[in-house]
Formats: C-alpha cells, sequence, structure tokens
C-alpha cells in the first residue's frame, strides 16, 4: 500500500484563515479610507439610529415588556427617548399609563 504524502487542512484551520482575511482586509480599509468613512459604510449597512432603536422598541412590544417599553430611555442622536415617544413607537398597542410610577 502506497501512503499519499499531502496538505491535509482542517475545516477549522479553513475559518480561521478566511477569518483572517477578512479581518485583514477591514483594517486595510479603515487605514486607507480613514474611520469616519468605514463608519459611513457599516452605517449604511446596519441601518439609521433612528431604524435600530424602532427596530428595539418594536422587539420590546411583541414581548409585551411594558416596563422597558414606557420607561427605559433610548438615546438617538444624542436625544433621549422612550419607545412611547412618536419618534419610536411605530404600531404598538402597549398601555404605559402608570407602568413608570409603579416602580
Amino acid at each position: 500500500m502506497k501512503t499519499k504524502k499531502g496538505m491535509e487542512l482542517a475545516v477549522s484551520t479553513l475559518i480561521l484563515f478566511v477569518l483572517g482575511i477578512l479581518i485583514l482586509i477591514g483594517f486595510i480599509t479603515v487605514l486607507t479610507m480613514g474611520w469616519d468613512n468605514f463608519k459611513e459604510i457599516f452605517t449604511g449597512i446596519s441601518g439609521s439610529e433612528i431604524s435600530r432603536m424602532q427596530n428595539l422598541c418594536e422587539v420590546q412590544c411583541n414581548l409585551d415588556n411594558s416596563y422597558d417599553f414606557c420607561c427605559v430611555e433610548k438615546i438617538v442622536e444624542e436625544v433621549n427617548y422612550t419607545c412611547n415617544s412618536d419618534l419610536l413607537r411605530g404600531d404598538c398597542s402597549i398601555n404605559c399609563e402608570g407602568v413608570c410610577s409603579n416602580v
């Protein structure tokens, strides 16, 4: 029986290699374009602050988490809002009367 000698790579090694290349590309991009441009591109992919907070408020509404929905402030563009405000509310039916005063 002949043994074949060759280079064998485990799947985990390949995954780490690909992740390393992606991190290196991101690092080079930040160095060449600057952090502000990279942040703008990332924000374009992930959405604006308002849309992220609206999604968070929608999740809190779907979970019927009235305290976090009505009382906990979220910072949007350096201004504090609760999910009950017109900017973030959406079509949630949680009634916030008396929720924050019961704490």
